[in-house]
């Protein structure tokens, strides 16, 4: 977990760590006790899950010719 980082963003990152399929064994263990002790997290993991789902289900869009030149 990054340095000083507080509770939520270490569950947060842990979550998302989860989600990605990254999550390392004592990463997942202590996820897992989050989950357990703590209502909101599960909650939390949940909206993020859903979220990341709906991310993924949306069409790619194109990017129009010409928009990172003007852009730039």
């Amino acid at each position: 977990m990054g340095v000083g980082m507080t509770g939520h963003e270490t569950t947060i990152e842990l979550i998302n760590a989860e989600i990605d399929g990254v999550l390392t064994g004592p990463q997942r263990a202590e996820l897992n006790r989050l989950l357990l002790a703590d209502p909101s997290v599960r909650a939390l993991r949940d909206d993020l899950a859903r979220t990341c789902r709906a991310l993924d289900e949306m069409p790619r869009e194109e990017i129009p010719a010409g928009l990172h030149e003007a852009i730039v």
